[in-house]
């Protein structure tokens, strides 16, 4: 078991705390996909996500 802890800044909001628990160890760039979101066809926008300090940890 991994704990993932990440302070995440999305354009236009605030930075937010975030921690995640995975059975198997994430990358940063993982992580970034995982929360991020492409633009679709047929939907307004999409965004992508900045992480800091991310620190993943075996429990």
């Amino acid at each position: 078991m991994y704990r993932i802890t990440v302070i995440i800044n999305k354009a236009g909001g605030a930075p937010v705390f975030w921690t995640y628990y995975s059975a198997r160890r994430l990358t940063q760039a993982q992580c970034e996909n995982m929360l991020s979101r492409d633009k679709v066809e047929g939907e307004i926008y999409g965004f992508r996500v900045e992480l800091i300090e991310f620190n993943c940890e075996e429990l």
